[in-house]
């Protein structure tokens, strides 16, 4: 079953959101490019409003018992620290005193993981992976699913690789995770453009589009769209399990490809048109081989 809410980002921000959520009830998703919860703290203190915060969820006690109670800052000058002299000395004792419950503490190297005790995490799950002639896609959701709304999925491009020029009638959001890639897009004054980590992309329906990675490193990119285009990387892509080599396509792969496309209703363009864009598909295919 596809939830009806999708969060991006494991952080405390994307935490605290999926905690309100299930604590009212509601299903969701929640994906990102880290293996596990943060383990270092991201900031010098946790404020008195996040405690409070904190103590809505339940959990503020044991944030505060796992810190230190900043009382005060002091300000001092001189490069070697034994014979620098004090500046000034700023107190934080009686700061907020009848405004909150909490003072300021030093976060906690774990205060992050106490978010994921909190919430109800299911038994990892090996998402289905597919290769598409070079490119690999990983569900994050299942296309086949009656009440999908989106498809959502992890995908990558390797080194040298590329998406060839290509359309169709569903629209793509591409959120780049790690690396940089080139994108062609016509609307866009046909030519590439570089999108690199923490940018967006989006496809409209129908418009065509290309993707090559010229860099030495893997591009991975989260992918949202329609359960329909999800269910053609099923049919049309080769099922490999998730980290494997990928196999050789044959020119038997290749044919299968380009006629689930068209039963799709998908364009592909020539191996001539991708050649004036700047890809070589033949060039493609021995590389993946390789």
């Amino acid at each position: 079953m596809n939830p009806p809410v999708l969060i991006v980002g494991a952080g405390p921000t994307g935490l605290n959101l999926a905690l309100s959520l299930a604590r009212r009830g509601v299903p969701l998703r929640i994906i990102s490019e880290a293996n596990g919860p943060g383990e270092h703290s991201r900031a010098l203190a946790v404020q008195a409003r996040t405690l409070e915060f904190y103590g809505q969820f339940g959990f503020a006690d044991e944030v505060i018992a796992q810190g230190i109670v900043a009382e005060s800052v002091h300000i001092r000058q001189g490069g070697d620290h034994d014979a620098a002299h004090e500046v000034t000395t700023v107190s934080f004792k009686d700061l907020g005193d009848g405004i909150s419950p909490y003072r300021s503490h030093r976060a906690s190297d774990q205060h992050g993981l106490q978010f994921m005790d909190h919430i109800t995490i299911g038994n990892h799950v090996r998402h289905r992976t597919f290769d598409l002639l070079g490119p690999v896609i990983e569900f994050l959701s299942q296309p086949g699913d009656p009440n999908a709304i989106y498809c959502a999925m992890i995908g990558t491009i390797y080194s040298g690789g590329a998406v060839p020029l290509h359309s169709h009638a569903d629209v793509e959001s591409f959120y780049i995770l790690s690396g940089s890639v080139q994108v062609w897009r016509e609307r866009e004054g046909d030519q590439w453009t570089e999108v690199i980590e923490g940018q967006f992309v989006h496809v409209p329906g129908n418009a065509k589009h290309a993707f090559r990675n010229p860099s030495k490193e893997p591009v991975r990119e989260i992918i949202i769209t329609t359960p329909r285009l999800g269910r053609f990387f099923e049919s049309a892509g080769r099922p490999i399990s998730a980290g494997s080599a990928i196999p050789s396509p044959t020119a038997a792969d290749v044919e299968r490809f380009l006629r689930i496309s068209a039963e799709y209703g998908y364009w592909n363009a020539s191996p001539e048109e991708n050649t004036r864009i700047g890809i070589n598909v033949q060039e493609l295919i021995r590389e993946t081989s390789k």
